[in-house]
């Protein structure tokens, strides 16, 4: 069975969210996973200290295992990885890597590792947009190429960093030509569509 490479937004998860996860480790019965989980708002309030940016970076990254190791405790069968490592069982559960690097890095780069040319990002909107969602002339984009992506959305790096993808990250999935699927995780039956391969409501990268 092929292994999913699911990158799964802070906005999902932290204890407000545990009736989420428990419907998505659920959903997850049976797969063979790795699921890079996010920081979120936690990480986010964290980052917002007057320090230096791999200070604030660690900040994130310390929010992102919180995150992951409360998400790997609805499994049965699940490990905690910190790093790029081989998964040994069905479901791995990472969190962030090192300072200059999000989960979203974290995630293309376990898709090489793991020789996936496609991993799923789980996020709290339907799609990627033209502008910030909030916006009433904002689009939604169902499939785009990583050069126009990357034209239209480049942002430098910093930590807290809002973006659909990350630009470190993006640039590694381009040249990697490892295709995103933007799924809104709070939407499980599309993201068992996404799982399946099957139609689904959300947008394509790459």
């Amino acid at each position: 069975m092929e292994r999913k490479i699911i990158s799964v937004s802070g906005t999902l998860l932290g204890p407000e969210k545990m009736g989420w996860m428990k419907r998505f480790a659920k959903l997850l019965e049976g797969q063979k996973c790795v699921l890079v989980c996010g920081g979120g708002d936690l990480a986010r309030r964290y980052q917002a200290v007057r320090a230096g940016d791999e200070d604030r970076d660690w900040l994130g990254i310390y929010a992102t295992w919180l995150n992951a190791r409360l998400l790997k405790c609805f499994f049965k069968d699940a490990e905690f990885l910190q790093g790029i490592k081989r998964p040994k069982k069905p479901i791995a559960v990472v969190g962030g890597w090192k300072p200059g690097f999000s989960t979203d890095y974290v995630a293309v780069r376990y898709a090489k590792l793991l020789g996936s040319r496609k991993l799923i990002n789980l996020t709290h909107i339907d799609y990627l947009y033209t502008k910030d969602p909030s916006l009433p002339e904002a689009e939604p984009i169902l499939r785009i190429g990583w050069q126009e992506y990357l034209e239209r959305f480049w942002k430098p790096w910093k930590p807290g960093l809002r973006m659909p993808f990350d630009p470190v990250a993006s640039k590694l999935a381009a040249k990697l030509r490892v295709k995103v699927i933007l799924v809104n995780g709070e939407r499980l039956s599309e993201v068992r569509k996404a799982l399946q391969g099957k139609s689904f409501k959300g947008s394509v990268i790459g």
